[in-house]
């Protein structure tokens, strides 16, 4: 049996699409919902207000009850009384179609059987139908809106041989992803159309793919409607901002000198270097990090925030991290991908696209957030200037030659000793940058596509078999 608190009731009403008894639930697990109560369209993501229970102990259920109740039940019987509590409601209507109707503090918690309880995963990206409605006033100021939600919950745990490893629902998962800067040859940060959008996702789900990590870019609701619906994970940057980066020191010397400064501190003695010495950008930053979750948070699909990469305009992560626990303490925080870790978050974060890999357990969760990036200048499809990646193939054969290398004999045996998330560079060729799966244009894939998905496979079969020693 599985409970929703009090507090995820906020005055909805909810059809399951399966006619799942959860009723007036907005979430579930940790209070992972999508939900959305601003517009008529299912794709809206506006999460539905709470109301303050003094405000809301004046409003009776006859004045929020969904139209559909009234339709379905008063249309019939208009001396049909309206039940007291969710429970009754449930009893009222039986296991069929569930609809409900809540008041934020009327109940505790509303059971729901385990034949309608539908954990949202990639594997089953089960989405429950969400009809919240007013028959409040006159019949004329009636309003109905519909959306979704879903059930779910994300942590850090050991598996069965110790190892930390991230969870979804309580299981352990290898989250095995593409970095994804959201460029389009028509329209750079605009897509052309949202059919292509979704074909691009769903090209990405059949090669095995189950993770995407939105890089320093925040999309349309629709882009994140189409990764709840096909069950694609998303690890969301914070977009980054600041003075004028010190590519040098950042990029440069610190990709060299890696290993001695991966803590280099982010305080306030180094807010220069960092770019991060004006107050007024500081504030910015943290209004903008409030501003994305609150608009965002409502998705299933996202499961990690990340609000540094690789120490643009990095400051003070650890209070970032401090604040995306109050905003939204039900996904996991990437305190700083990449370098200039201090210690914080869940994730113990790495960049490596030069050095050998060594993985060891930490008292974090072990991603290699990216890595990869073998370039490819795909013929009928090179950019106009010169091409940039780490490493250049001379043609199909060679670049899905070492793509199979890098992932099977470099990547794969990591996995035993703690690696339990990849991010591959990139997901699309983006202008001179030509180290993606995908040509720019989304007309190709340039490595062979069976080769990528026989190595995704062997790659979540391993996984399943060091975490989970009954199937060695």
């Amino acid at each position: 049996m599985n409970k929703i608190s009090r507090r995820n009731f906020i005055r909805a009403s909810a059809l399951s699409a399966l006619g799942a008894a959860a009723a007036g639930a907005l979430s579930g697990c940790s209070n992972n919902a999508a939900s959305s109560a601003a517009a008529s369209s299912v794709a809206s993501s506006a999460a539905a207000s709470e109301q303050p229970a003094a405000a809301a102990s004046a409003i009776t259920w006859d004045d929020i009850f969904a139209t559909s109740y009234s339709q379905a039940n008063r249309g019939s019987n208009p001396d049909a009384k309206a039940p007291e509590t969710p429970e009754e409601y449930i009893e009222q209507k039986g296991n069929g179609d569930i609809m409900g109707s809540m008041m934020v503090g009327m109940v505790d918690s509303l059971n729901i059987p385990e034949e309608h309880f539908f954990p949202w995963s990639p594997d089953t990206p089960f989405l429950y139908d969400l009809t919240v409605g007013t028959n409040q006033g006159e019949e004329a100021e009636f309003d109905t809106v519909h959306s979704y939600f879903a059930l779910r919950k994300w942590s850090c745990a050991p598996d069965a041989q110790g190892v930390l490893r991230f969870c979804l629902n309580d299981k352990p998962i290898l989250l095995n992803g593409l970095l994804d800067q959201g460029y389009w040859p028509e329209g750079l940060y605009t897509p052309p159309s949202d059919a292509a959008v979704e074909r691009e996702l769903s090209e990405v789900k059949a090669l095995g793919f189950n993770l995407l990590r939105k890089h320093a870019k925040i999309e349309p609701q629709r882009w994140y409607y189409h990764c709840d619906r096909l069950g694609l994970i998303v690890w969301q940057d914070i977009v980054n901002g600041g003075s004028a980066y010190n590519l040098w020191f950042v990029t440069y010397l610190t990709n060299v000198l890696q290993p001695l400064l991966r803590r280099f501190p982010d305080g306030k003695a180094c807010r220069g270097l960092l770019s991060r010495a004006k107050p007024a950008g500081r504030e910015e930053y943290a209004h903008e990090l409030a501003d994305t979750v609150q608009a965002l948070r409502c998705h299933p699909c996202i499961a990690c925030w990340v609000p540094f990469n690789e120490g643009w305009g990095q400051f003070d992560a650890g209070k970032a991290v401090q604040a995306l626990r109050t905003l939204d303490g039900t996904r996991l925080v990437d305190e700083a991908s990449g370098w200039f870790d201090q210690g914080g978050g869940d994730v113990h974060s790495l960049h490596n696209y030069f050095y050998p890999l060594r993985i060891r357990p930490q008292k974090r969760t072990v991603a290699l957030s990216e890595y990869g990036g073998i370039a490819w200048p795909m013929p009928g499809h090179e950019p106009p200037r010169k091409t940039y990646g780490y490493g250049t193939a001379k043609d199909r054969q060679e670049l899905t030659a070492r793509y199979k290398k890098l992932q099977l004999k470099t990547v794969l045996p990591q996995l035993e000793k703690g690696l339990s998330a990849l991010v591959y560079t990139q997901l699309t060729d983006v202008e001179d940058e030509v180290n993606g799966l995908f040509t720019y244009d989304r007309a190709a894939v340039k490595p062979d596509a069976n080769a990528v998905r026989s190595v995704n496979a062997a790659l979540a079969a391993e996984f399943a078999r060091v975490t989970n020693p009954a199937k060695k």
